[in-house]
């Protein structure tokens, strides 16, 4: 396989804790249709810090599991 291929390259395996933030919103958006808050996820997984959070989900998007706007 060429360094040129059309053919998407594999994610790297998450970590249990980010495995359970993402499986916390992927849960959350199929019940409401709408992300949820920092605080929201902070909530679930125990992390007192909105920017805990952030870092987390700047991660996940870094790794191409989500996308994060705004």
């Amino acid at each position: 396989m060429s360094e040129n291929s059309l053919e998407p390259r594999a994610r790297p395996p998450l970590t249990p804790r980010q495995r359970e933030l993402l499986d916390y919103i992927e849960g959350y958006i199929a019940q409401y249709q709408y992300p949820p808050t920092l605080r929201e996820m902070g909530d679930a997984l125990g992390i007192g810090s909105t920017n805990g959070i952030t870092c987390k989900l700047q991660r996940l998007e870094a790794l191409g599991y989500l996308e994060v706007s705004g």
